[in-house]
């Protein structure tokens, strides 16, 4: 499943915390227990699945060799050899996304919606 523009924005827009649920009939207990139950239900259908992502390239260092000449004739040379750095990566819960979509989903099928706060 994909998360629609509307559902992230719908997303972003509660957790900055000008939106908040709304119930015309359900009092704080009744939200509580419907927010478990969504809670429980979108994690069961989509739980955390952590995946690694990685961000650029990685690259590599020249190696460098130095030589150093002795009056008498002899020069001894010192190779350093190149070294790789690995691109940047981070773990990243590519469910969490469709978690989210599901749980407001669920909360919308208990009579609740989201609301800008007065």
């Amino acid at each position: 499943m994909r998360v629609s523009k509307l559902a992230l924005v719908v997303l972003a827009a509660s957790l900055s915390g000008c939106m908040a649920w709304y119930h015309p009939t359900k009092n704080e207990s009744e939200f509580n227990q419907d927010k478990y139950t969504c809670l429980q239900q979108s994690a069961q259908a989509f739980p955390v699945m952590m995946q690694k992502r990685t961000y650029g390239t990685g690259h590599q260092t020249p190696s460098q060799t130095t030589c150093q000449s002795y009056s008498f004739g002899q020069t001894n040379c010192t190779t350093t050899p190149s070294t790789y750095y690995p691109p940047e990566t981070s773990s990243v819960d590519v469910n969490q996304g469709n978690r989210d979509v599901a749980f407001n989903s669920c909360m919308n099928a208990n009579g609740w919606s989201l609301r800008r706060k007065q």
